[in-house]
């Protein structure tokens, strides 16, 4: 109990000390010319002001990080994706080609050809024509999502580059 009294009467003489020295400020400030003590005043506005800017700019770096990672991590998906279609249509491709060559091969002319042969061949064909619309689609949107990822970068970068001016 002695200890807690010796230490809060400790406390209490630090702060009296701290409450002093701010009475001679005070005082200090007091006889200064009326300019000084504006600028003094202005001084101290400027640096809570740049404070506060500070503190804006690192929770927006902070964002902008968090966004930027994420569009990666987008990107990354989407490009994934990407290859695994035109993995899923190289090997299609492939084994239509496969298919055509051993029916050929196994059948050069025996073949006939009527109209049910015509119909699948037609509809293999529009369907082959699909499937290249689609991979030309992807393909164009990953690159343009690659274009727009390297833009917020560079945004990124330059917004970074402000706050630390």
């Amino acid at each position: 109990c002695e200890e807690k009294v010796e230490s809060l009467n400790q406390e209490i003489q630090r702060l009296h000390q701290q409450l002093d020295e701010k009475d001679r400020q005070t005082q200090q400030y007091s006889s200064w010319p009326q300019h000084e003590k504006e600028m003094e005043i202005f001084r101290h506005k400027v640096l809570v002001e740049k404070e506060r800017v500070q503190a804006t700019s690192e929770v927006l770096c902070r964002s902008l990080s968090d966004e930027s990672h994420q569009l990666r991590r987008k990107l990354a998906s989407t490009a994934e994706m990407c290859q695994h279609l035109v993995r899923c249509l190289e090997k299609q491709r492939s084994d239509h080609r496969t298919v055509e060559e051993s029916v050929q091969m196994e059948w050069p002319n025996k073949i006939p050809n009527d109209c049910s042969n015509e119909s699948s061949l037609s509809k293999l064909q529009e369907e082959n024509r699909l499937l290249k619309q689609k991979v030309d689609h992807v393909e164009d949107l990953n690159a343009k999502w690659q274009k727009y990822d390297a833009s917020r970068e560079a945004y990124v970068k330059e917004l970074l580059l402000q706050l630390k001016e």
